[in-house]
């Protein structure tokens, strides 16, 4: 990651995943290390990638992060630049975008900086949301405060920030109250877009929403996963890893 091996960087002590190895062979398999059958095959670039998705055939199972299917989707589907196109007419959508972050990686890299810098009006958990007699009220604050800023200012941050850990309070709870905090905001503002930064936070968004059903739509930049929901009325959501920064085509087209 940047230059350091994964086993000396923060994902080291991840409370839940700890990721004590920096040798992909190792970290696949059940029991881990037994990768049998798996090839793992190195790439640094694009080019890499792209290489390796024309190898594909029938016999392979496929499995990578959004950058290799991205490459899958340019080599067996269609060509790049229509790809591109209707990348661009994703992300160009009109509306408001809700920024969502509960990955503490992606939060030490400076995301709260990254979006005060561009005008996007950052909302915090509060910490007294996990005192049993307030925990409704002041969700419901919070939740306004970020519909508010998508209203006036047309992008807003609900992130659980980077404060001290609140004694009993586990990050699944933390996850928990984000999610409840994006449906309540997306119940008072109507966002176009909304990005969310961290697998378990994905998931917990979706789950809290309800949305069972997704089609895949064009990537707006390396990384990043566009889904549009089926069957219902909803937002884009764009989706990253938390290690991963948002790439420019993001802040260029949904800051104000």
């Amino acid at each position: 990651m940047d230059g350091t091996p994964l086993a000396q960087t923060a994902f080291a002590t991840d409370p839940e995943y700890p990721r004590r190895t920096s040798r992909v062979v190792e970290l696949l398999g059940n029991p881990p290390g037994d990768a049998s059958g798996i090839e793992t095959p190195d790439a640094v670039s694009a080019g890499d990638l792209a290489r390796l998705a024309a190898t594909v055939d029938a016999g392979t199972l496929p499995v990578g992060a959004v950058d290799f299917f991205n490459a899958l989707l340019a080599t067996k589907v269609r060509p790049a630049q229509a790809k591109a196109r209707e990348a661009d007419r994703a992300t160009q959508a009109e509306g408001p975008s809700l920024f969502v972050c509960g990955s503490n990686t992606a939060w030490l890299a400076g995301r709260n900086e990254q979006c005060a810098r561009r005008g996007i009006q950052i909302c915090s958990m509060p910490r007294r949301l996990f005192e049993r007699e307030l925990r409704e009220e002041i969700l419901a604050r919070w939740a306004a405060s970020a519909a508010n800023a998508l209203r006036e200012r047309g992008a807003a941050l609900l992130a659980i920030g980077g404060e001290e850990p609140v004694p009993g309070v586990t990050s699944a709870m933390l996850t928990d109250r984000l999610a409840q905090a994006v449906e309540l905001t997306l119940e008072r503002c109507v966002a176009a877009r909304v990005f969310l930064e961290g697998g378990a936070t994905a998931a917990a968004v979706v789950g809290q929403l309800g949305i069972q059903r997704f089609r895949a739509q064009p990537s707006p930049g390396p990384g990043v996963g566009a889904l549009e929901p089926v069957g219902q009325e909803g937002p884009l959501f764009l989706i990253k890893p938390g290690s991963y920064p948002w790439p420019e085509e993001v802040w260029s087209r949904s800051s104000s």
